[in-house]
């Protein structure tokens, strides 16, 4: 059986994404316009359009109107099913993971954070403030929080806390904590606060994924509340259609048929 040739458009983006690389281009640089770059690769108009709109749906570069065609940033993508750490998102998608700033404090527990972690309130908590970089860029700022009473357990501090990059792996290792299960909701916020701690403009938005994460035993170990900036991170998630929920569905706001008069 003979073997197919690709598309033409497929055979220049990827002589397109190798040049760009080659070129050393950076996030923001300005691409040549169309018609330069139908001369570089000997090819249409047509086609370099086309490769562009390809590249730009999958966020490889954006478009600005009148201005040109621009190399995007490449975005830290993570699947919701998996449950992985801010740490683990930036190292999967070739990044150097950071922390620019931490705060690492010991408190008690109010209501909100009691109900959360199923304790006492008025109990111990450590609360671990960061702002994480990826190549040394502000790309999320996290608030996590553990009951102090995991650390008690193997007779840990905050001093041992501090050694780790990732939580995670301090209370999978450090701990010996195992995480079975997260409940987490992903939503959309202005905060100017955060926003100006990740040098962006106070009405920029972000997106927000507040977590809890059980152990083997459904006690929570962790609350978790991460603030993602936009142009860094895509979330993705698997859907399925559930007949019998659809089917339900459709029953529940059926209008009752009217009886005949006879």
């Amino acid at each position: 059986m003979a073997k197919r040739t690709p598309p033409l458009f497929m055979v220049v983006r990827e002589e397109l994404e190798l040049w760009i690389k080659e070129k050393g281009y950076k996030p923001g640089d300005k691409l040549p316009s169309e018609q330069e770059l139908s001369e570089i690769f000997n090819v249409s108009r047509i086609t370099i359009r086309e490769v562009l709109r390809a590249m730009e749906e999958d966020g490889f570069v954006f478009r600005s109107q009148g201005k040109g065609t621009f190399l995007a940033e490449r975005r830290i993508t993570s699947i919701l099913e998996a449950n992985i750490g801010v740490t683990e998102m930036i190292e999967t998608m070739g990044y150097k993971s950071g922390t620019l700033r931490k705060k690492i404090k010991r408190e008690k527990a109010n209501l909100f954070l009691a109900d959360k972690l199923k304790i006492e309130k008025g109990s111990e908590v450590v609360v671990i403030e960061r702002i994480r970089t990826a190549d040394d860029q502000p790309v999320a700022y996290t608030i996590d929080v553990i009951p102090w009473w995991i650390l008690s357990l193997k007779a840990l501090n905050i001093e041992d806390l501090e050694q780790y990059e990732s939580i995670y792996t301090f209370l999978e290792e450090g701990c010996e904590q195992i995480i079975k299960d997260s409940t987490a909701r992903l939503f959309a916020v202005t905060c100017p606060d955060i926003a100006e701690k990740l040098d962006l403009q106070k009405d920029a938005a972000l997106f927000v994924i507040e977590q809890i994460d059980t152990d083997q035993n459904d006690q929570p170990i962790v609350y978790s509340r991460e603030y993602f900036v936009g142009k860094f991170f895509e979330f993705k998630v698997y859907r399925r259609r559930i007949p019998s929920l659809i089917r339900g569905s459709k029953a529940k706001h059926k209008k009752p048929q009217e009886k005949k008069k006879k």
